[in-house]
């Protein structure tokens, strides 16, 4: 290839990148992905446009073995080149049209073929191979012109002896020696300019070169970035984790202001949280406020874990309306996945089971033996298991067995780090089943929830309700506070 011809190469890059970068920036309304590529597009107009003032028209401080070389990086550079011209073709002359950005909009633009993922990612690819491809002819012209500054310096140290050799020679003639030492003077300052200049040249040199280096640097790391969210968004995406929000707003929702706070400032709760593999069974009858207790002390842990290094709070949510929340291994993989949320990492065990199955799901005992392995990792995991009688199925057993079993681990594996807290009835079978873990609890390991310790919550809700009704706050005081008393005295859940 041809000085002409390598010019050429390196014009067609530069408009191309300015043709993409022009493009997605009159689109106002970028998200990350468009982002990053039209940055990577940009840093690469920079290095062509550089590079075009050196071999348009070639410098005297290229030689010709130097301009070969650059030149044939140039021509490797020419399918990459008319890749990038191709797609841009691809493009369109109409530029989107900005719109109120809301999720159908989104749909729409990632649907054009700019905005595809599939076009970022391959605008990214292109841009690698030219900036590898040119890389090596980079570093080479920064080389040979030190290489020439340095070869200046040591003819210069050869015109300073030179000169000695004269002056001491023309000793005799005092009008030749004043005649020297102007010529020496002028000598000096010429080369004090040059030297001047080869500094400059070196400075520019070095600070392109530095620059583009750190646009290397950063386009790798934003890569890497991408990567790692994209592995942690299929992990997260395979384990398909139960969402519970539905089931934590639907509680909160029917929690009163206040209600909850004889347990959560109460004894056994805050003995709970401190005390080493700690567990605590909260039991009662049905509608006494379990629940909504549970997603009182989950916000509560949301909050807590905030102040505590290293530390993480878990929740589930078993329901007799969803057989998804009746099984156990939706309850392992729910958790793993809020692990991995807590940190967003991926851990080590999962990526393995993930490399391994996917996309199938992985066996419960895996799935199981990496959960308590992730655990470990913490400095302090509190775990919250709501209605953990509604697992059982129509046929009164379901996952049952295989909860009860999974808690009664726990113990053996003495996880000093763990704090565990279950609701559920208080029935015949529960009492019986919680026997051998109150047994190897070190303190408070139930507490039954009666119409004594939240009877304030009750009167609270009946006093709220009250003032909610429009027929009832319009009752004289005496009235109100009869039914007050009524319901709270005779409430044997919410």
């Amino acid at each position: 290839m041809d000085p002409g011809t390598a010019v050429a190469v390196v014009s067609l890059g530069i408009q191309c990148c300015q043709g993409i970068v022009g493009y997605y920036r009159s689109f106002r309304e970028q998200d990350k992905v468009v982002s990053r590529t039209t940055a990577c597009v940009d840093n690469l107009h920079g290095i062509l446009v550089a590079l075009r003032g050196m071999i348009n028209p070639p410098g005297p401080q290229l030689n010709n073995n130097v301009l070969a070389l650059v030149i044939k990086s140039i021509a490797s550079c020419e399918g990459p080149v008319n890749d990038l011209k191709a797609e841009l073709d691809k493009f369109g002359t109409n530029t989107p049209q900005a719109t109120p950005k809301n999720k159908a909009h989104e749909l729409v633009m990632k649907a054009l073929y700019p905005f595809k993922e599939s076009t970022l990612t391959k605008l990214r690819e292109i841009v690698q191979d030219v900036r590898g491809n040119l890389s090596l002819a980079i570093e080479t012209v920064g080389l040979d012109t030190q290489s020439r500054v340095l070869d200046s310096l040591d003819g210069l140290t050869l015109n300073f002896d030179a000169m000695r050799t004269d002056r001491n020679s023309l000793a005799g003639d005092i009008q030749n020696i004043s005649t020297a030492i102007s010529g020496v003077g002028d000598n000096i300052s010429n080369v004090s300019r040059t030297v001047d200049d080869s500094r400059t040249i070196i400075t520019g040199l070095s600070t392109s070169a530095q620059n583009i280096q750190q646009s290397i640097n950063t386009a790798e790391q934003r890569r890497e970035d991408a990567q790692t969210d994209q592995i942690y968004s299929s992990v997260v995406d395979w384990l398909r984790p139960i969402d519970f929000m539905p089931d934590h707003r639907a509680a909160r929702k029917r929690h009163e202001p206040e209600t909850g706070n004889w347990f959560l400032e109460g004894r056994p709760y805050e003995a709970w949280k401190t005390i080493p593999g700690s567990f605590l069974w909260l039991n009662g009858n049905p509608g006494c406020g379990k629940t909504i207790l549970a997603s009182a002390i989950i916000e509560d842990l949301a909050r807590y874990v905030k102040s505590q290094p290293n530390s993480t709070a878990l929740s589930f949510y078993f329901s007799f309306t969803d057989s998804q929340k009746q099984e156990y291994v939706s309850f392992l993989r729910t958790l793993l996945a809020q692990l991995c949320v807590s940190r967003r990492q991926i851990f080590p065990c999962l990526r393995d089971l993930f490399k391994a199955y996917e996309p199938l799901a992985a066996p419960v005992d895996e799935l199981d033996e990496c959960l308590k392995l992730v655990m470990k990792d913490f400095a302090n995991v509190y775990l919250v298991i709501d209605a953990l009688d509604e697992c059982r199925n129509e046929t009164g057993r379901g996952d049952w067995e295989d909860m009860l079993h999974w808690l009664d681990s726990l113990s053996s594996l003495n996880m000093a780090n763990l704090h565990t807290l279950v609701t559920s009835r208080n029935e015949p079978e529960l009492q019986n089943l919680f026997l051998p873990l109150e047994g190897s609890s070190a303190h408070w390991p139930s507490l039954t929830i009666t119409q004594r310790s939240n009877s304030g919550d009750v009167r609270t809700y009946v006093t709220n309700q009250i003032e909610k009704d429009w027929r009832l706050k319009r009752l004289d005081s005496t009235t109100k506070e009869e039914i007050r008393c009524t319901l709270t005295n005779g409430a044997e859940g919410m």
